[in-house]
């Protein structure tokens, strides 16, 4: 690993992954000791989410208040009720955009058109990671 950066805060915490990695900050179990400023108020998706992504109700966030945070997962599921969650907790009404599941006559312009070579049915089953589609 090789890293860039002047920022001290993520040059100290590349060092501390690269010392986990090494063995070190573990108890006898091999569990890993969290310095305190890594851990949430407690263990709950909603500490969680108020710890990553504080004043997220308030709304009104600059262009990278999302560019700057993300909460990783290694299970889809889980991904997906965070998501939910967290967008549960956005200010403003819900909205739903319905989708397109066929294509106007006045596109239709031939083979030559990729875009124009999947079925319904395929586009259909697509979706996308944190959206509800109405059935």
């Amino acid at each position: 690993m090789h890293l860039d950066t002047g920022i001290e805060a993520e040059v100290n915490f590349a060092k501390w992954q690269l010392e986990v990695g090494q063995g070190k900050h573990t108890d006898n179990n091999s569990i890993i000791s969290l310095p305190e400023h890594f851990k949430c108020r407690e263990n709950s998706v909603a500490s969680l989410i108020e710890s990553i992504y504080p004043g997220i109700s308030s709304g009104n966030h600059g262009s990278l208040y999302f560019a700057e945070r993300t909460i990783l997962s290694s299970l889809n599921s889980e991904v997906d009720s965070i998501n939910k969650e967290l967008l549960r907790q956005f200010p403003g009404q819900s909205q739903i955009f319905y989708s397109a599941d066929c294509i106007p006559r006045t596109e239709q312009t031939g083979e030559d058109v990729p875009m124009l070579n999947y079925p319904p049915e395929y586009l259909n089953e697509m979706t996308a990671l944190g959206f509800h589609f109405p059935s």
